[in-house]
């Protein structure tokens, strides 16, 4: 079932919605509620998932042009010229003797394209910002994944994305071209709203109910959802602040 993965194209990205119009159909299509039941029940069907990926609102920071990628570096993504690299069978490409691997996932005619990217060092001892997916996909989960969020009218507006091995719940925002996090700290005192752009899940208790253990994770643009126990994801931007009626919830936090 490989062809339900594709080579990543610039121009999907470039018509993926805005943050603000992304979150506004997410909420109208009853988004929250699909969050808590069938996309819960899901990940409890394949837990190995659930310390893989979280669910991302699929939205577009800025437009890229021809041959670019959106690459994470140490928490700040910007603009890559990748049109002449080396690809990968994992959908990345090859650049500066390591790997430009993909991070997200947004569904296109029944397959899945790459449309966020980090870059995994050649150093030896660097760090590694994302969880380890040599395993691969479970295309049985992908299947569903897709399914379920099609038959709620979701394919344009969820995707999927890889965890950060990090445990601190980070912000993103937003600069000319860039993309940087920062601790979720920094938000005390601030008069910034933020919106939710990312949900993820925890572990099983033994009642089969998803629950925090410890810190929650951090991905990319993401910030903690007040519905779901366990999960992270946060994203401002100027648009959010002006038009989208969504961005003013705060970013509930629990550990």
């Amino acid at each position: 079932m490989a062809e339900v993965l594709q080579p990543y194209d610039f121009g999907k990205l470039n018509r993926t919605l805005t943050i603000d119009e992304a979150s506004y159909q997410f909420q109208t299509a009853q988004g929250p509620a699909l969050l808590k039941n069938d996309l819960l029940q899901l990940f409890a069907k394949y837990p190995r998932m659930v310390h893989t990926f979280c669910i991302v609102l699929v939205h577009h920071h800025f437009k890229l042009k021809a041959g670019q990628a959106l690459v994470d570096v140490s928490g700040c993504s910007t603009a890559w010229d990748l049109e002449t690299c080396p690809t990968t069978p994992d959908g990345g490409f090859e650049k500066y003797g390591g790997y430009v691997k993909p991070r997200s996932w947004l569904i296109s005619n029944g397959k899945l394209i790459p449309f966020e990217f980090y870059f995994d060092s050649p150093v030896q001892g660097t760090s590694k910002s994302y969880v380890d997916f040599s395993a691969g996909f479970d295309y049985g989960f992908v299947e569903e994944f897709m399914s379920v969020v099609a038959a709620h009218g979701l394919s344009d507006i969820l995707g999927l994305s890889l965890h950060a091995t990090h445990k601190e719940c980070m912000l993103e925002l937003n600069e000319p071209g860039a993309n940087i996090t920062f601790p979720e700290r920094i938000k005390d005192g601030s008069k910034l709203s933020f919106g939710e752009a990312s949900w993820g899940y925890e572990t099983l208790d033994a009642d089969g109910n998803f629950h925090t253990s410890g810190p929650l994770r951090k991905l990319g643009c993401r910030t903690f959802t007040k519905y779901l126990k366990g999960g992270d994801g946060t994203h401002t931007s100027e648009e959010s602040r002006k038009s989208n009626p969504y961005a003013n919830m705060s970013s509930t936090y629990t550990e």
